[in-house]
This record gives structure tokens, sequence and C-alpha cells, in this order.
């Protein structure tokens, strides 16, 4: 029932490109869930593209380098938290060890033919009953101020084209 889901975990990755390739996954999760609370656990490497993300509460950093002794704190610490839904696309034992009503499976789906990442991760909210939202992604990367900035960076070039630009 998407009415009691009031507050969500996403496992995300921990390489740059793949974690752009999930921000389809939070896209349908906010179209699905627009009031619910939404926390993301990421790789260190990966933390900037959520930083100045609005739809994200927390962000939960996740180094799978560390201590045994800190992951297993890091999980109670996620079990207080009371999440009701938990997508991990990661594949990791977390979402079993939480007390959480609605999860992904742990187990992977064999593709038939080539499948684009983006495909794969969003396969994991098909799990869930939830097709994928079709609007183009309007994922908040940046803020008024990265726009501005690059606005004046283009200012600053002598040939500053008037038409839109394809970067």
């Amino acid at each position: 029932d998407r009415h009691r889901i009031n507050k969500i975990l996403v496992i995300t990755l921990s390489n740059v490109g793949d974690v752009v390739l999930t921000t389809p996954v939070l896209t349908t999760l906010r179209h699905y869930y627009p009031h619910a609370q939404l926390d993301v656990m990421v790789g260190p490497r990966a933390l900037g593209v959520f930083e100045k993300c609005s739809w994200v509460s927390e962000l939960i950093v996740y180094d799978k380098a560390q201590s045994l002794a800190h992951k297993i704190m890091l999980v109670r610490r996620l079990a207080r938290e009371q999440f009701d839904l938990v997508v991990d696309l990661r594949h990791t034992l977390i979402p079993l060890l939480l007390p959480v009503p609605y999860r992904t499976t742990l187990r992977r789906k064999k593709d038939v033919g080539p499948v684009h990442m983006r495909d794969r991760h969003l396969n994991r909210l098909y799990e869930l009953g939830l097709a994928c939202v079709t609007a183009p992604p309007r994922f908040p990367f940046f803020d008024s101020a990265d726009v501005e900035r690059v606005r004046q960076m283009l200012r600053a070039q002598a040939s500053m084209p008037s038409d839109p630009l394809i970067v």
C-alpha cells in the first residue's frame, strides 16, 4: 500500500557514473511517494552526486573498506530509523538485516540479452510493482548558484553563442 510508505532508504552504488545511472530510480520513487522522506546510502566517491539534491533528506556514506564493527554499528543505526521501504541497488544483505515491511529482493534477475544498467536498476522497482516514470528526469544535481556560475563562465568567453549549448 503506497500510502504507508513514509520513509525510504535507497542503497546506491559507489562510482559516480554508476550512481548517475541510478537516478531514474530516485525520480520514479519521488513520483510515487512525493511526501516520503528519501535517504540515500552511497559510496564516498559518489557522495557529490547527491549533495545538492533537495529530494534527499539524509546522505549516509557506506565505505565497504570500513571495519566490520563500523558496518555493524551502521546497520544498527539504520534499524532504528524505521524505514518503510528499502531499495537496494547493490544487492547487499543490509535490507534483510533491517525491520522493514517492503524491500527489494537479494536475488539478481537473469537478464535476457543486453540490458542497459539504468534499466537493470529500474527493474528493482518492478519487483515492488512500480513502473518507471517515462517523463524526463528532473533530478536536481545542482542548484541555482551552480547555474549562475556557469553562466558567468560562458559570458567571460568572447564568443558566447546565443543559441542553446550542447555539452
